[in-house]
């Protein structure tokens, strides 16, 4: 079951793709939740390739003040 996917970011590469960010959480046996990142490309109104990357939502940032 979906609990939240939130899209926090929408980047603009030019009028044919998008690179959006986004927190995904879900219950399955367990409760998981990660940060993504989809890059879509569309030819016309359509989808032409959609790309997703996954990372864990606790993340290290060793140079963050």
């Amino acid at each position: 079951m979906v609990l939240r996917w939130d899209i926090t970011r929408i980047l603009t590469v030019d009028e044919h793709c998008f690179v959006v960010e986004w927190y995904f959480k879900a219950r399955e046996t367990t409760i998981i939740d990660f940060d993504g990142v989809s890059v879509i490309e569309f030819r016309g109104a359509r989808i032409a390739k959609l790309t997703e990357y996954e990372t864990k939502h606790a993340t290290f940032r060793p140079f963050s003040a």
